[in-house]
């Protein structure tokens, strides 16, 4: 027999113990697999299927019952030694497929790099830029953000995160499409949410990756270290304490097509470490106190290196995130948990020129150097306290949470731009930008709120979730956002689930946006042929801010048609405004940053699962969309503090509007250990915009596209038994049919190149090697 096991919200549950017992002898023992689902020799109909899951109660169920089986969450227990899982506690409506990616499984599916946010595109409705920054359910990568174990650990200053763990420091990933639990904040609708591994019982360690995959390509230097990602941990228990700790050493130097010659130069690269360390200390049977940090500094060399820009106009980024956390867990009595967090975290960003020169910008890109130098540093302080009752019976069970939290943060910084000089495709200076030097930069904010929740369980088929949450910060006015999400199943045997949310969802404004109005002026001059010059002045000024927010409604349909086939259907809106956007006049004067932006997203996404045993699923969604927003909002346009160019627009396609998105990936367990695990995207190309010579927008912005995506990768490996361990050893091939798919385009109109795709990747492989411990 086959079955599920999942949580009250209906999120399958991975790595629960179950065992079938028949009295008191234990038949058999296994482990859910990364969707939850498990497989049974058949039982008889009074044998007795256990599950066991930390955070959870233990379920004992018959085995004529068995095929979906439902843990209810431990809020509080006679010892905090186990704790619920903070990607459970999203919300009745979050969607079952499509929304979990375990580490165990983010391992088998191609993915250049052993990290598992790497693998969240895999996900529907979860695209990757070609900044390289993600893009969950259409909100931009500063209106969502990423939690590590309940902690906001975005970037205070550009509400971006460079921060990524090794697969090996992972429990488990969520998107969390919507949030609707009054604990979460911060977001304009969707964020990313990770789970950290706590140390077990027994000692355990390893190390991965320490065999440097080379160059395959004679193109790109063959056999030149293209990639290093060694990596150790190692976990266990010393008395009552549990810990576990993890670091790993990235070297990454990635060619770039039409740029990198046969000798292996120009690439572009990142060398740095990621660091984890976590302890979970029992202070006594009701009190449990972890601690964790985080210490990730890199430097990415010649970054948007392209045949669009030469290497001295690709800057070097320097990048150090520093985190700590800390969170106590007391269990007042038999039905109240208060849990008690606070973190720490600072973000340093430096953007190194190569040179003092003027940055060019002609038709075919940038050259001679890049326009601005950067160097700022941001802090983030968290304090919360939730406090959790279950327990409550009227006309049905009811679990409150009461939360309250402060937040406070604080940037400084400095920049040195250089000016800039666009040219035509003859190389006359068409167009010069000046900007006033900043010596420095500095903002500060400090946001108080609470939250109340109430999970409110009338029946066993209908689960109704309700939440306000209240934020006031110093700058802006107070925001209050009312959620409320509901689950019903139609059938005992929970064959079909209907889920529903509406509610408004509070963002946050970069703290770069609070220093807007501390930028330098502008001078832009453009050269006339015949009649002279036009010169126009801008002055940054700070309008009315305040919190960026967004109205969100979805619906949902999931119907099980087998215990090991799963469908679902989702259709989902959502309307931003309030956001901070640019208002840049065609005669120059001030470039206004106020809260006058709107956005717009609006999907309908269909997805299937069909699972044969642990290791063998196929996951397929395909998802219709469609996004636009304001051209000159604050955190697309502004990137590290500056941006080059202040043009009047209005209303577009977002950068990264996927009208069509096709994901579909599987593994596969053959006989002799062999394990092939394809994925395939096809996708509509992303928008770009067509100018003039002068680098005006030409017609509407972003109204053409480039050709369509689509690309085939592969993982494919095998098992060997080497000196008493598990070895996969194997492949990976990106792009196995060589498809066309170009990232940059030549989009000046009227020059000889105009409307040339270029820059994209034909076939590419790489070694795939994990040890297991």
């Amino acid at each position: 027999m086959s079955g599920v096991v999942v949580d009250q919200t209906g999120l399958p549950l991975p790595g629960v113990q179950i065992e079938v017992t028949r009295g008191a002898t234990v038949l058999t023992s296994i482990v859910s697999g990364s969707d939850g689902t498990f497989s049974l020799p058949t039982p008889a109909p009074d044998d007795i299927v256990n599950a066991t899951l930390d955070g959870f109660e233990r379920a004992h169920v018959p085995a004529s019952r068995a095929n979906r089986i439902v843990l209810e969450i431990a809020h509080a227990t006679e010892s905090t030694t186990v704790v619920a899982s903070v990607l459970t506690s999203s919300g009745a409506a979050m969607e079952t497929l499509g929304s979990r990616m375990t580490a165990q499984l983010a391992q088998r599916l191609p993915e250049p790099r052993p990290r598992i946010l790497q693998s969240l595109p895999l996900l529907p409705s979860v695209v990757r830029g070609p900044d390289g920054l993600l893009r969950i359910g259409g909100t931009r990568p500063h209106e969502s953000s990423l939690w590590i174990d309940g902690f906001d650990v975005t970037d205070p200053v550009t509400l971006t995160s460079a921060i990524d763990l090794p697969n090996e420091s992972v429990k488990g990933m969520a998107a969390l499409r919507e949030p609707t639990a009054a604990t979460l904040s911060g977001t304009l609708g969707s964020l990313a949410s990770i789970e950290t591994l706590p140390g077990g019982d027994k000692f355990s360690a390893g190390v991965q990756g320490f065999i440097p995959r080379p160059r395959l390509s004679n193109s790109y230097g063959l056999g030149r270290i293209e990639a290093f990602f060694p990596r150790a941990y190692a976990g266990g228990k010393w008395k009552q304490l549990h810990f576990f700790g993890s670091t790993e050493f990235n070297f990454e130097r990635v060619p770039v097509p039409g740029v990198t010659d046969r000798s292996g130069s120009p690439s572009t690269g990142l060398t740095g470490t990621s660091s984890f360390f976590r302890v979970d200390l029992p202070l006594s049977p009701t009190n449990l106190l972890t601690v964790e940090s985080i210490v990730a500094p890199s430097q990415a060399t010649a970054v948007g290196l392209s045949p669009l820009t030469e290497v001295s106009a690709a800057p070097d980024i320097l990048n150090k995130d520093l985190f700590v956390g800390v969170v106590d867990h007391i269990v007042l009595n038999a039905s109240m948990l208060l849990t008690l967090r606070v973190g720490v975290g600072n973000h340093r960003t430096e953007v190194r020129s190569s040179s003092r020169d003027t940055a060019i910008f002609a038709p075919d890109g940038w050259h001679q150097n890049f326009f601005a130098e950067v160097q700022d540093s941001g802090v983030r302080r968290a304090a919360s306290a939730t406090l959790d009752k279950s327990g409550i019976t009227a006309a049905g069970s009811h679990t409150l949470s009461f939360s309250v939290d402060l937040r406070e943060r604080s940037m400084t910084g400095s920049i040195e731009t250089h000016p800039i000089e666009i040219r035509d495709d003859l190389g006359r200076t068409v167009r010069f930008i000046a900007t006033a030097q900043v010596p420095s930069l500095t903002a500060d904010d400090t946001t108080p709120g609470f939250g109340v929740r109430d999970l409110w369980v009338p029946t066993p088929r209908l689960q109704l979730d309700l939440n306000v949450r209240a934020d006031f910060p110093t700058h802006e006015s107070a925001a209050l956002s009312p959620r409320f999400a509901a689950s019903y199943t139609f059938e005992n045997k929970a064959q079909t689930t209907i889920k529903g949310s509406i509610g408004r969802f509070v963002g946050r404004v970069p703290l770069g946006a609070l220093a807007f109005d501390q930028l330098g002026s502008r001078v832009d001059v453009s050269f006339v042929p015949g009649t002279g010059f036009v010169r126009r002045a801008f002055r940054p000024s700070l309008g009315f801010l305040n919190l960026p927010q967004a109205d969100m409604t979805s619906i949902e349909i999931e119907h099980r048609l087998l215990p090991t086939l799963e469908l679902q259907a989702a259709f989902r809106r959502r309307i931003g405004f309030d956001l901070p956007t640019i208002d840049v006049s065609p005669l120059g004067n001030t470039a206004e940053l106020a809260s006058t932006g709107t956005s717009s997203y609006k999907e309908f996404a269909v997805s299937m699962r069909q699972t044969w045993r642990a290791d063998r699923e196929l996951f397929v969604s395909y998802v219709r969309s469609s996004s636009l927003g304001d051209v000159n909002d604050y955190g697309t346009l502004v990137t590290n503090l500056d941006t080059p160019l202040f043009e009047p627009a209005g209303k577009a396609p977002m950068p990264t509007d996927t009208p069509h998105r096709l994901r579909s990936w599987a593994t596969v367990q053959f006989p002799l250990e062999i394990v092939v695990s394809p994925a395939v995207e096809w996708r509509t190309g992303f928008p770009y915009s067509v100018f003039d010579i002068y680098r005006h927008y030409l017609g509407a912005a972003n109204s053409e596209r480039f050709p369509n995506y689509f690309s085939l990768d592969i993982t494919a490996f095998k098992t060997f038994d080497i000196i008493g361990r598990k070895w996969d050893l194997g492949m990976q091939f990106f792009n196995v049919t060589g498809h066309f798919n170009p990232r940059d385009v030549i989009a000046v109109a009227g020059t000889p190149q105009f409307g040339e795709f270029t820059n994209s990747f034909r076939l590419t492989l790489g070694g795939y090697m994990r040890v297991r411990w």
